[in-house]
Order: structure tokens, then C-alpha cells, then sequence
């Protein structure tokens, strides 16, 4: 091989693995983007669970506040009945005494 062939040969290597790097560059971003729609996805679907949740929290907050309530309610009228039967041991003791 003369130096004009070697030069031609690393000139078409050269090129060759140019065209290479491309090719890998290209299948690169085409993994990239596959990648990055991929992840996209995912992150809509976390949303939507995350929208999922915050309404079941809320029924369930919602509930539970019932329920508080009910309770409140429960010990008002557990209150009234104990007033009621304090001021009916006080008259029955009054009149005990009198």
C-alpha cells in the first residue's frame, strides 16, 4: 500500500466511524425521548393518584367530622342529663331533709 491508499483507507475509516457516532447520537435521543415520555406518563398517573387520594382524604375527613360531631353532640345531651339528675338528687335530698 502506497500513502495515498493509507490516507484514503483512514480518511474512509474516519468517516466511517463518524457516521457511527451519528447513528449512536440519534439512537441516543431516540432512547431520550422514549425515556422522557415514559416519565411523563408516569408522572401524569402519580397526579391523578395524588387527585385520588386528596378526594378519599376528604370524604374521609368529612367522616370523621361527622362522627366528632355526633360526639359533641352525645356529650352535650350526657351533660344536660347529668345536670338534670343533679338538680334532681338536690331536690329529692331537699326533701329528704325537710
Amino acid at each position: 500500500m502506497n500513502v495515498k491508499e493509507t490516507l484514503n483507507n483512514w480518511k474512509a475509516q474516519a468517516e466511517l466511524f463518524n457516521l457511527q457516532l451519528r447513528l449512536g447520537k440519534k439512537e441516543a435521543e431516540i432512547a431520550f425521548e422514549e425515556k422522557k415520555q415514559k416519565m411523563s406518563h408516569w408522572l401524569d398517573e402519580v397526579r391523578d393518584d395524588i387527585k385520588d387520594w386528596q378526594k378519599e382524604g376528604q370524604e374521609d375527613l368529612s367522616n370523621l367530622k361527622a362522627k366528632v360531631e355526633h360526639l359533641q353532640v352525645q356529650l352535650a345531651l350526657k351533660k344536660a342529663d347529668s345536670l338534670d339528675q343533679l338538680k334532681d338528687n338536690q331536690k329529692k335530698t331537699e326533701q329528704q331533709l325537710s
